[in-house]
């Protein structure tokens, strides 16, 4: 690995301005017709790194617009850092369907009526809690960090406001995997030293924190890759083959022949800029990450590839046997040369899906929401009104998908200004 270099560091921000930034959000989603309430949920164990997440709560199909980030304050911002979750009246109480591991819950309008311990917050069952288990730090926490994990190890860049939101989950992982019998380990073994580097990040001194941070950044590899052991092992025992359907064949394009010429017998999933192959007989974890420069203006692109064990995509893989706007979508980013595939599933899962695609339905005519619930990195716009999705914006998004193909083939190898692969 190159030397590292610390960038996106967190700031101090002192406790008064969450609960400044909380007011704030009262005060706007209070008038806004069409919201029932907004809740705050999760918590804020440090002030600077942690962010504030808020869930607001429409009227099925109701036409709404939420406050974007820039009508708050600089310190709100950073104190949210993005977008506001948006579900409908219709699927707030079974909200452990989309975050099952959800710790607070806190109507802050005071219009509806829950907690936590409610009757109407359906509870998962023991059986749905481990199913869960298998599924959710893997797709939601352990997968999404990949693509960062390989811009360190071939730039030596980290982004320490994300890392440190993401090496805090580690041990979340490991008790979920103790509830579901996948390791006998009763915590992660490095919690201490995960949870004191966010704790102490504004005491240490410059030199100090870069060392910290790289001995935590070595350790949390060790732990993913450990995960990522548990997780195919897991899943290889649980998990039953099924044939590919038909449609869902290998393509023919350029890359995916370059993709399958280079890893055979695999799956392919291309969401984004971030590409995830999943390959038969494969024990170790590649990763590659790419930066390109457009050719006409100043504009990068990214692109990360992670190279798994072919049981890791288990969980996933049950969309494309699901009806809906998540599996079509996933459907549309799958490719393999593969005519069986592993597949995990469960009805509590298969009952997510559903619930993500009726809030996908109930608030498709919210402007500047985002989607709570696991959705594997799809994207999923809210409707575009006319006078937003103007002439520019359609030459700039045709530009941008056309460089993303381009850089996939080896006509785009030109425009790339960094490029390497490691180990994890």
């Amino acid at each position: 690995m190159v030397p590292m270099r610390l960038s996106a560091l967190p700031r101090f921000i002192p406790p008064s301005v969450y609960d400044e930034t909380r007011e704030t959000v009262r005060q706007k989603y209070s008038k806004i017709p069409g919201v029932i309430d907004v809740i705050e949920y999760g918590t804020i164990p440090q002030p600077g790194i942690s962010d504030m997440d808020f869930i607001v709560v429409i009227e099925p199909n109701a036409k709404v617009t939420l406050p974007p980030l820039k009508t708050y304050f600089e310190d709100q911002q950073y104190a949210m850092s993005h977008s506001h979750f948006v579900v409908s009246k219709n699927t707030i109480g079974l909200l452990r369907y989309f975050d099952p591991f959800i710790v607070r819950f806190d109507p802050i309008l005071g219009n509806i009526k829950l907690s936590l311990e409610s009757p109407e917050l359906v509870k998962l069952t023991e059986e749905e809690h481990i199913s869960f288990s298998l599924d959710y730090p893997l797709t939601s926490w352990i997968l999404p960090s990949l693509p960062a994990i390989a811009k360190t190890l071939v730039t030596g860049e980290l982004e320490c406001r994300e890392f440190l939101e993401s090496v805090k989950l580690l041990p979340y992982v490991y008790r979920e995997f103790n509830y579901a019998k996948l390791t006998k380990d009763a915590s992660e073994p490095f919690t201490s030293e995960f949870r004191g580097l966010g704790n102490e990040w504004f005491t240490f001194a410059e030199d100090v924190r870069l060392k910290k941070t790289e001995d935590v950044f070595g350790k949390f590899r060790s732990s993913t890759r450990k995960i990522l052991e548990i997780c195919d092992l897991g899943l290889s025992e649980r998990s039953s083959k099924r044939e590919i359907p038909k449609e869902l064949a290998k393509s023919g394009s350029v890359f995916q022949k370059k993709i399958f010429k280079k890893y055979p017998n695999s799956i392919c999933v291309c969401i984004g800029n971030d590409v995830f192959v999943y390959q038969k007989e494969r024990a170790d974890i590649e990763l590659t990450y790419q930066h390109f420069k457009s050719l006409v203006t100043n504009q990068a692109y990214e692109r990360s590839v992670a190279v798994l064990p072919l049981h890791l995509s288990a969980t996933q893989n049950r969309l494309l046997f699901e009806e809906g706007h998540v599996p079509d979508k996933f459907r549309c980013c799958f490719f393999t040369d593969l005519s069986e595939i592993p597949v995990y599933t469960h009805p509590a899962l298969e009952r997510r899906t559903r619930i993500i695609n009726q809030t996908l339905d109930e608030t498709s005519n919210v402007e500047g929401g985002k989607m709570l619930g696991k959705t594997y990195g799809l994207r999923f716009s809210p409707k575009q009104n006319e006078f937003d999705w103007n002439l520019r914006g359609r030459i700039g998004g045709i530009y941008d998908r056309s460089i993303e193909k381009l850089i996939r083939t080896p006509l785009g190898k030109p425009l790339r200004n960094i490029n390497g692969t490691a180990a994890l």
